[in-house]
């Protein structure tokens, strides 16, 4: 099998972004701006807030949320809406592929600077795998 082409998965990527930010991310979007300051004398507030229990709990539970995207629909189907658009798919390297191997190698997409971390990887590998790919023994073909 041939792995999956860099400019398909940064597309797929893409797409279930986007479909992660409509489905999860924008029920928080009113309770966000209500945190937002709207002129300068509330940037010392705002700023005090974004690290308040409220903000972090909502930053957390998106993230557990947009992992479960990523790691429910290619541990059930080898795909996401995203990679199912772009025709690519997951590939398990042992013989049978678990929950466990798919929520690993998608750990790092709770952030962007981890996700480019481990992403980083593709560069170095002959099958164009990230690091948590390796680590989960699959691959995008």
């Amino acid at each position: 099998m041939q792995p999956a082409p860099l400019y398909k998965r940064i597309i797929a990527y893409l797409i279930d972004l986007a479909i992660v930010n409509l489905i999860i991310v924008s029920p928080f979007k009113s309770l966000m701006a209500s945190l937002i300051p709207t002129n300068f004398s509330e940037i010392y507030t705002a700023l005090t807030l974004m690290f308040s229990a409220k903000v972090m709990l909502i930053i957390f539970i998106s993230g557990i949320f947009a992992i479960l995207y990523w790691a429910v629909l290619e541990f059930k189907i080898q795909q996401t809406l995203g990679s199912l658009i772009m025709g690519i798919s997951v590939m398990p390297l042992t013989k049978r592929y678990n929950f466990s191997q798919a929520l690993l190698r998608n750990i790092t997409k709770f952030s962007l600077i981890l996700l480019l971390l481990d992403s980083i990887f593709i560069f170095k590998s002959d099958k164009n795998q990230r690091l948590t790919e390796r680590l989960s023994q699959t691959m995008t073909i």
